[in-house]
């Protein structure tokens, strides 16, 4: 008789109790799927990253390829596909563009280069470069590029990370943002011109 009057109770509270943990599972799988999206890989190649990267620019230069393609006086090595994210071209108002490869076999132990490439009406014309030298290649796009190099003297070895523009065709110093003299020895002349950063105004002075 007990059995009769409690198994109503029995089955209603069975079924809050199921219709509870199928709405804890659905919380929780959301929850993970939020956390996965705010995980995502912001080094894979989109189409906004194409543009930033202004990979139909380093096409036309071909400085990368969507397929494999072999080059052309070494059939055993290739150029560098864009999809790898090592090609970037960077655009300096009014008509240059900066590229940068790192892609292997590209660069040395002083670091990569960075060319300078002039738009006309007949193309891009080569008007410069800087060996050795290294960027974020994934740095926000400005109106300067951020490069950082190192020059090895006899006696010391000074190093500078600053802001670039072209300007007539160069590369112009917009502003030092580190730079640090690195004398080899204790012993180091007071007189260096490499003890402060001022012959980089002069080095890179496009005036």
């Amino acid at each position: 008789m007990l059995y009769k009057i409690l198994k109503p109770i029995y089955i209603s509270l069975l079924t809050v109790i199921l219709f509870s943990c199928n709405t804890n599972t659905e919380t929780r799988s959301n929850t993970g799927t939020d956390l996965n999206t705010s995980n995502y890989n912001s080094d894979t190649i989109t189409l906004i990253d194409n543009k930033t990267y202004n990979l139909a620019i380093a096409k036309k230069l071909e400085l990368c390829y969507d397929e494999l393609t072999a080059i052309e006086d070494d059939p055993d090595y290739f150029y560098p596909l864009c999809s790898d994210s090592n090609v970037r071209v960077f655009f300096m108002v009014p008509y240059y563009y900066i590229t940068y490869n790192k892609a292997s076999g590209y660069c040395g132990s002083c670091g990569c280069s960075l060319d300078v490439f002039k738009k006309t009406n007949k193309g891009f014309t080569h008007v410069n470069a800087w060996s050795c030298c290294s960027i974020d290649i994934r740095q926000e796009v400005n109106d300067y590029i951020i490069i950082k190099d190192q020059y090895k003297k006899s006696d010391c070895w000074p190093s500078f990370e600053g802001r670039f523009n072209i300007i007539n065709e160069r590369f112009n110093l917009i502003e030092i943002i580190k730079y640090t003299h690195n004398p080899l020895n204790e012993v180091h002349s007071d007189t260096c011109m490499y003890n402060d950063s001022k012959w980089l105004l002069k080095e890179f002075s496009t005036k």
